[in-house]
């Protein structure tokens, strides 16, 4: 019986160590600041949006780079929405167009069963966007695409801590 005792005595003061330590925090997979993360990097930023202004949701800076640029229909319509990264002194370092998410196609089955797309807009939305981070971003500017005007209508700038 003591010999039993004494031998889970001395696995818990050797085996407790090793629990204590090995569970401790490490770094996180992801980071809000795109300084602390070194090599490429993806954004995701997400916003709620009523096509007036923009809400920051969350930004969240991770190590990693896609292996090409999201593919989307790069013609543009009223209501579209350009991400354009700025560096610090605001000049222009990559841009990514998003169509318009207030824009949704709704599928629904009419009364004779068959399967029907009808295109709504929606007063609110929410969308995230995921792009490699150049490395000199220090701001995320979102425009509002207008075809009737050269000039984009800057809806939103965020600065990236």
């Amino acid at each position: 019986m003591k010999k039993g005792l004494f031998v889970t005595l001395l696995l818990t003061i050797f085996i407790s160590p090793v629990i204590f330590y090995s569970c401790k925090p490490g770094q996180a997979a992801t980071d809000n600041s795109p300084e602390k993360l070194s090599g490429p990097q993806i954004l995701f930023i997400s916003y709620k949006y009523n096509g007036e202004d923009f809400q920051l949701e969350s930004k969240t800076v991770t190590a990693g780079k896609f292996k090409s640029r999201p593919q989307h229909d790069e013609t543009k319509v009223n209501g579209d929405l350009i991400l354009v990264q700025l560096n610090k002194d605001k000049l222009v370092l990559d841009g990514m167009h998003i169509p318009n998410p207030r824009i949704r196609v709704v599928e629904y089955a009419d009364e004779s069963g068959m399967m029907q797309k009808k295109t709504v807009e929606v007063e609110n939305a929410e969308f995230t966007a995921r792009i490699n981070l150049h490395s000199d971003t220090k701001f995320i500017m979102v425009k509002e695409y207008n075809d009737a005007s050269t000039e984009l209508l800057i809806m939103n700038i965020t600065e990236l801590d």
